[in-house]
């Protein structure tokens, strides 16, 4: 535990596998204790990022549908490139 987590963030270091390591002395607590039960707070804000997620997908959708169109329009392009150069 990292008694003074703003002063000691600079020393950490990154060690494999998300873990962090410092060359800091360990402070021995006088009464470490454990709270049971208590909930940890998410860094995430859900509301926010569903909705960045479904802006997303809309934009993702209507590239892809504008994609489709543009391919099916070359391909009639390309069809009737060929049949005007058959007759």
């Amino acid at each position: 535990i990292i008694k003074n987590a703003e002063q000691s963030a600079g020393e950490l270091k990154r060690a494999a596998n998300g873990m962090y390591t410092t060359d800091q002395d360990p402070i021995a607590m006088e009464r470490p204790e454990l709270a049971q039960y208590a909930l940890e707070r998410s860094n995430v804000e859900g509301v926010l990022e569903m909705t960045r997620m479904m802006e997303i997908s809309k934009k993702y959708k209507s590239i892809q549908d504008m994609l489709s169109k543009e391919d099916e329009r070359i391909r009639k392009a390309i069809t009737e490139l060929a049949k005007a150069t058959q007759s």
